[in-house]
């Protein structure tokens, strides 16, 4: 799973962040996470914990949380026509079984509730 998230995102791999570990100040079983976020310039952490990351931990290195559904929502009013044109290509690529753009918008409900909410009213998906 890891090789396939690189070799799509080669750029999501990010090293040389270790130093910085023991100086983040957020929940301890994810300085790391922060940690690797200051060292690439990160703007966003993206995780349902937001406990694990608080603002007073994040202020210093101006990186916010963003849940997942919040992330696909900015993402989305960024711009619409990319990710309509994704989640499109994404539907069509799913074939056992087959899956409409519709469907595809369903199954996002369940975990990303407000962005399935969002691409149901859209007339880019849904015209």
């Amino acid at each position: 799973m890891i090789g396939l998230l690189i070799g799509h995102f080669p750029r999501a791999l990010v090293e040389g962040y270790e130093e910085l570990v023991d100086v983040m100040r957020n929940h301890e079983g994810d300085r790391h996470v922060l940690a690797a976020a200051v060292h690439s310039g990160a703007g966003v952490i993206v995780t349902w914990n937001r406990t694990h990351f608080p603002q007073e931990a994040l202020a210093p290195y101006s990186i916010e949380v963003q849940t997942p559904d919040e992330f696909l929502c900015h993402l989305w009013y960024l711009s619409d026509d990319t990710m309509a044109a994704v989640l499109i290509e994404q539907a069509a690529a799913l074939r056992n079984p087959p899956v409409t753009t519709r469907q595809l918008v369903k199954t996002l409900s369940r975990s990303v509730p407000e962005f399935a909410r969002v691409l149901s009213n859209s007339p880019l998906l849904f015209p």
